[in-house]
C-alpha cells in the first residue's frame, strides 16, 4: 500500500556526475527525480540501496560504493 517499489540489479543508481552502480536491488519511494528515468533504467534518490558482498567483490564494495551509496540524500542506513 506505499508508494514504494523494488527494482533488479538492471537499474542503474547515478552515485555521482559521471558515476552509475547497479546494485543488486534497490527501492524507491515516489517518482525517480528525472522523468523518463524508468525508460533508461536510471533514477537517483532511491531509499534502499542492496548489495551482496561476496569475496571476490566485498574489498571495492566497502571501499568504493558504500560510501558512494551513503552520500545520497535520502538513503537509510542499515
Amino acid at each position: 500500500g506505499s508508494a514504494c517499489e523494488p527494482f533488479r540489479p538492471d537499474f542503474g543508481v547515478r552515485t555521482g556526475p559521471a558515476t552509475v552502480r547497479l546494485p543488486d536491488a534497490s527501492v524507491y519511494c515516489g517518482l525517480p527525480t528525472k522523468e523518463g528515468a524508468l525508460r533508461a533504467k536510471l533514477a537517483g534518490d532511491p531509499k534502499l540501496v542492496v548489495e551482496v558482498f561476496s569475496p571476490s567483490t566485498q574489498q571495492e564494495d566497502e571501499r568504493v560504493k558504500l560510501p558512494e551509496y551513503q552520500a545520497l540524500a535520502g538513503v537509510d542506513l542499515v
